[in-house]
């Protein structure tokens, strides 16, 4: 898949004035909100103004009450041109915050040093902009979300929201459309969860995308999909105004349109469809037109117009592919199917069924079947247009229909229709019998369906009404989910259509059950206490109650919405008073939907079409009314709910207004919150609003099926970020030039700077550039600190670089430490350990190492309390500190114990080795200790995790990092690694225990560069197992040209995708190549079979080139592929040979003929465990296709079991030189 960690943030303009303007910055700061991790630097850092280094990309946090938060979008443009970038914050493998990445070197912003950009941030309703002067080299760049101005300073951010997509494979009463690509798999848009489903052909659930929200991937409602020649999926999505492109996978690739009518923009698309020349047709249904565009989202032509014409359109709905590159469109509302040229031209009316024909589908035999979504059946007719008979019946029995929807048709002519409100997929066979359905409606206790209104007791419970299924939720005040009660229906405790909900001062629970007219009164656990209310305009009668509200004394306020009336009744139900009438003058009303009582006892309404809020007293007495139609400051777009918090301040949710504002007591302005959007912090039609004491605001948004927290702004203090530090490694006297921007949470943009040195009390610099004199350092590494000060003298947590002073900076290091993270907490201990002299340990303290390396290590053995560091320096007493017992899965130690050896033993270059059982997908350094089940080790993202933070980020990479353990040679672990590293050493297959680090150690001379060493132990290794004839694979990698290899995978990824999904022909081929090429033995069982699943890298791109059974296109690529891997690998030593492996008992012969040093993710079937970490742990992955055509190539096959979790097999009890080091096994 191809990801793009793109994201849009934005900061506040600086104000620079002089520090001595204020006092001095205490000694200490306050505590930090959040510690951050160091993002990557991309190309190596920034560089101070004006210095000679390319740009490179702009990264950094989006702050907003003082955290980094997700789904900010952050977008860098030039002013006055169309270069333009943007992207969202997100979770990615850098850091455990929300953080941004684009590129500034890229097109279309293709910046040099010196341009100044604008780059604007946007957040829950929120916007900033601000200016910035581009630099050389990667360049960090915090957003600070200031908040919106109001009169009393009050604003908001989201807190969380009352949301949850139901469990994989079930539906929330609206499934949208049908695609089914070459190998058969199926694509359902879930409309109601916010997502698509992916199914294999009978329906077993394989995968799922998207959530609720406007970033990239997250849909509103996605509605139509279809899938094009190379497994790329589109998807309409009918609320947000935008068609999606993403991978097969569900990585995102694309999205173009926006609201409005013009060529491009969307209103409420509904269907898609792709033609044979790659051409997408979106049905425009909003627009009655149908608009055509290529691939990438560039308009090409439209037609249609709103009529019934020939031609016209009224709210066309599904698109099929006809004959002859005829496009057939579903003409809902004028009750037909229309059949028009690839070009647009009218051709004929098809069809004219009536109804409401919805979705189209074309056979194999050229019959058309369309879905008629009113008479809940699909019509059948010929290819010219006779009606055959029809499939299905109104009902909810198995084969009948309510609210059929989308069609495809799977390779074997069977038919699947979404059955929306059934919650299911059912399949047909061509001759309309049902063979099957999948899909059941979600149990979810955590979201709310097309919510009504909601309250809040004494206790801070809340209680959501679920208009569309008669309910009432519940949840505590944390959120937990309580049970619910209510059904469909009229009877005691039942609704239909229940509206508001008001929590009285008994607390009992009032509810508008407007489809039955009435009001019902319940406990606080939903038992019938009483009702009252009938059909009727005369007192106590209703047409529409919408709203209520309970006075102090336990009075029922209701507004009688199509009676355009307030009634007053006692808590009881008995009528006290009503007022009102149709009208716009003083006291009258038009549809108010909304009523809220003062602690004063003043009544508020929401007038909801005369777009105002009218004031009465207690008994009905007019006092004022305040608004008029508009969206500026006080103006209201139909008010729908009210509230009062405890000092009188007005709160009115506006439904066509997208936000709330906030009125005095007697109708003066004091604020707004909110825009348009589904993102957390956006606000879509609020219908309802209740304020908390404390001030936090619950908003309901029916169309989303969500009601969100809102709590107030409390943040203000400033947030310091150190943009650029350069160089990171130097020699004593040379300077460190730096960077740093402030920004202030309180919209109070005056900042001073203070730049320390470790814990010096006095900095060394006060303004935002400057220059760190190392003059005087020793060698080792130190820390430097930034914190700015805003006028109002908060002053920010500070943020760190870490800078390294060497002995020397050269291509030739004079001092190494080898830092030796050794997780012996299983059954290598043994070998890696101290208390044997055949330990790893006792041979590097036994003999006399090379003057110019130390050794530092962490041993984790297999006893409770046994964990220790090693200290060991030429010409110096060893040091071994115990540290009782530490979790070497956890990568928080691995990366203490990297910060600790480099400052115990700082040197010129660093060889990182982690040794342990191993396999690359399921991680390295294992420790049975901490976790007996054998869950605790260092997976990939946690061992990416932790070099990013032990080196910064990337700008203190280590020279060497070897992964001294089994089946860890993969791409996929080397593109983990990317940046963290200069030189990889891996096993493609079973690694052996010898842990030689007292010979790669003497391998080390006055000036050995990190190549030669990386080689010379590639060289070692195999020198000490070749001659016992035992079978090994060990490899040495050039990181640099990781990139390279990375991309001509996703290339080669690419072209195989169209291959696989041209047909079965095409699958059955690659599937025969497999078997041919090198394996390795994933499952550690000793024996190499068609089951494991790795796969020589190199090899495989040979049988592809090789073969007279693939395309050109796949030929050629494979081609390009080995010539990047030739690169790559700069060592890769082998040989095939006997071993014995548990549980077999003899020899067994491990043929390693064709490993040539770098292995790939290729398994057999789909559905194994293995691919679920896979897709979701794994860089690789998510920036390439490679997952992407295994999707392709294995979803026909059938799925099988999951495996359990990962078991390390022990290692055999031979002698040291002979001693096997096992992997991790999937039983």
């Amino acid at each position: 898949m191809t990801r793009t960690l793109a994201l849009i943030a934005v900061i506040c303009a600086l104000l620079i004035i002089p520090f001595a303007a204020l006092p001095p910055l205490p000694a200490q700061a306050a505590a930090p909100v959040d510690a951050l991790a160091p993002l990557p630097k991309g190309c190596g850092g920034g560089l101070p103004p004006n210095a000679d280094a390319p740009v490179c990309c702009m990264f950094g946090y989006v702050f907003m009450d003082g955290q980094p938060v997700s789904d900010a979008y952050v977008l860098v443009y030039v002013p006055g041109t169309d270069r333009s970038v943007g992207a969202w914050t997100a979770l990615g493998p850098d850091s455990d915050q929300p953080y941004f990445r684009l590129s500034l070197s890229g097109a279309p912003l293709s910046l040099q040093p010196g341009e100044v950009v604008k780059i604007d941030a946007y957040y829950a309703s929120h916007a900033v902009t601000t200016s910035y002067t581009v630099i050389g080299g990667g360049q960090e760049v915090d957003l600070v979300i200031t908040p919106n101005s109001s009169t009393d300073g009050i604003d908001y951010v989201p807190e969380r929201q009352v949301y949850a997509q139901d469990a994989p494979g079930d539906f929330n009463m609206n499934l949208g459309d049908l695609a089914i690509d070459g190998s058969n798999t199926v694509y359902v848009t879930d409309w109601g969860n916010q997502r698509v489903q992916v199914f294999n052909r009978d329906g077993t659930f394989l995968r799922q995308w998207g959530r609720l929200g406007e970033a990239d991937g997250n849909f509103i409602a996605p509605s139509g999909v279809a899938v094009d020649a190379q497994g790329n999926v589109y998807v309409a999505d009918y609320g947000d105004h935008r068609v999606n492109k993403f991978t097969n996978t569900g990585e995102f690739i694309r999205r173009w349109g926006t609201a409005g009518s013009q060529p491009g923009q969307f209103t409420f698309p509904s269907d898609v469809i792709i033609d044979g020349d790659g051409l997408v047709y979106v049905a425009d249904t909003g627009n009655q037109r149908v608009q055509v565009f290529d691939g990438d989202g560039n308009f090409v032509r439209q037609w249609g117009g709103l009529g019934s014409g020939d031609g016209q359109l009224n709210n066309p709905g599904g698109l099929a592919l006809g004959p002859n590159g005829t496009i057939y469109v579903a003409d809902s509302d004028n009750g037909r199917v229309q059949v028009f040229s690839q070009m647009g031209a009218f051709v004929k009316v098809f069809a004219t069924p009536g109804g409401t024909p919805e979705e189209l589908l074309i056979d194999g035999s050229g019959r058309v079947l369309v879905a008629d979504r009113q008479a809940n059946i699909i019509r059948i007719y010929s290819a010219a247009g006779a009606a055959l008979g029809t499939i299905g019946a109104p009902g909810v029995l198995a084969g009948q229909f309510n609210g059929v929807g989308g069609l495809a048709l799977d390779s074997a002519g069977r038919i699947y229709a979404a059955d929306s409100y059934n919650n299911r997929v059912q399949i047909f066979s061509a001759a309309g019998a049902l063979l099957a359905s999948f899909g059941q409606v979600g149990q979810n206790n955590r979201r709310v369906y097309y919510p009504g209104g909601a309250t809040v007791d004494a206790q801070g419970n809340l209680y959501v009404t679920e208009q569309g299924k008669g309910t009432v939720k519940r949840f505590d005040a944390s959120g937990a989910p309580l049970p619910g009660f209510g059904n469909w229906g009229g009877g005691p405790g039942e609704f239909v259509w229940p509206k508001r909900i008001a929590a009285a001062p008994d607390g009992t629970l009032y509810v508008a059950d407007m489809g039955n007219n009435r009001i019902q009164q319940l406990t606080a656990t939903g038992s019938f206490i009483r009702e009252w209310g009938s059909p009727g305009s005369g007192d106590g009668q209703f047409n529409n109650p919408y709203s209520l509200a309970v006075a102090a004394n336990g009075d029922v306020y209701v507004a009688d919405s199509d009676n355009n009336r307030i009634q007053q009744f006692t808590s009881s139900g008995g009528f006290v008073r009503q007022w009102g009438g149709l009208g716009s003058g003083d006291g009258q009303f038009n549809g108010p939907v909304g009523v809220a009582v003062a602690p004063s006892g003043a009544i508020y309404v929401a007038d909801t079409s005369n777009h105002r809020i009218q004031q009465f007293t207690a008994s009905g007495g007019f006092v004022r009314q305040w608004g008029s139609y508009g969206n500026g400051p006080g103006q209201l777009a139909d008010p729908a709910g009210i509230a009062v918090d405890p000092d009188g301040v007005v709160y009115v949710a506006e439904y066509s207004g997208y936000r709330f504002q906030r009125f005095s007591p007697s109708g003066a302005w004091l604020g707004s919150f909110g825009w348009s959007g589904s993102n957390p912090g956006s606000v879509s039609q609020p219908n309802d609003i209740d304020v908390l004491p404390d001030g936090r605001i619950y908003l309901v948004e029916p169309n989303l099926g969500r009601v969100q927290l809102l709590r107030r702004i409390s943040y203000t203090r400033p947030i310091a970020t150190i943009v650029a530090a350069s160089p990171q490694v130097v020699t004593a006297g040379q300077a460190v030039d730096l960077l740093g921007r402030g920004a202030d949470s309180n919209s109070q943009s005056a900042v001073s700077y203070e730049w320390r040195l470790g814990d010096s009390a006095q900095p060394f610099a006060t303004s935002a550039e400057a220059s760190l004199p190392t003059t005087g350092l020793a060698p080792g590494d130190y820390t430097v600190s930034l914190r700015v000060r805003d006028a109002q003298g908060e002053v920010s947590d500070p943020r760190t670089v870490t800078i390294t002073v060497a002995q020397t900076v050269t291509d030739a290091p004079r001092t190494w430490t080898f830092l030796l993270y050794l997780a012996g907490d299983n059954s290598t201990g043994a070998a890696l350990g101290n208390d044997s002299a055949l330990g790893a340990l006792a041979r590097l303290r036994s003999r006399v190492g090379p003057a110019n390396v130390s050794v530092a290590a962490l041993f984790d053995g297999p006893r409770s309390g046994d964990s220790a560091r090693y200290l060991l320096r030429p010409g110096q007493p060893d040091q071994i500190t115990s540290l009782g017992e530490v979790n070497t899965g956890d990568p928080q130690t691995l990366s203490d114990f990297i910060a600790w050896g480099r400052q115990a033993a700082p040197a010129d270059a660093y060889y990182l080795a982690i040794a342990d059982h191993g396999n690359a997908l399921d991680g390295i350094g294992w420790d049975y200790t901490s976790d007996q089940t054998g869950h605790e080790r260092l997976t990939m993202p946690d061992l990416r995790q932790a070099l990013t933070v032990a080196t910064d980020g990337g700008a203190h990479p280590v020279d060497i990092l070897h992964l001294d353990s089994c089946l860890m040679g993969l791409l996929e672990t080397a593109y983990q690694m990317r940046g963290m590293a200069r030189y990889m050493l891996f096993s493609e297959n079973l690694a052996w225990s010898s842990f030689g680090y007292e010979d790669y150690r003497d391998l080390v001379g006055a000036s050995t560069s990190a190549r030669d060493l990386a080689l010379g132990i590639a060289d070692s290794y195999a020198g000490a197992v070749t001659p016992a004839r035992l079978p090994y694979t060990i490899s040495a990698l050039d990181m640099a040209k990781l990139d390279p290899a990375a991309q001509a995978a996703d290339a080669l990824a690419g072209e195989l995708i169209g291959f696989s999904l041209a047909g079965v022909t095409n699958r059955d081929t690659l599937s025969t190549l497999r078997s041919q090429v090198q394996k390795f033995d994933s499952g550690g069982d000793g024996a190499i079979t068609t089951n494991d699943e790795y796969v020589d890298l190199d090899h495989w791109a040979e049988l592809l080139q090789g073969s007279s059974n693939v395309s050109a296109a796949v030929k050629a690529t494979a081609t390009a592929l080995r010539g990047t891997l030739a690169s790559l690998v700069i060592s890769s030593r082998s040989q095939s040979g006997q071993a014995t492996v548990p549980p077999a008992t003899s020899p067994q012969q491990i043929s390693l003929t064709n490993a040539r040093g770098i292995a790939i993710y290729y398994p057999p079937q789909p559905g194994v465990q293995s691919y679920q970490t896979y897709s979701s742990h794994l860089g690789f992955a998510a920036d390439t296709r490679w997952d992407d055509w295994l999707q392709a190539q294995l979803t026909a096959l059938g799925v099988v079991t999951p495996a359990t979790d990962p078991n390390p097999v022990p290692p055999l009890d031979f002698p040291r030189s002979f001693s096997v080091y096992l992997p991790l096994v999937r039983r």
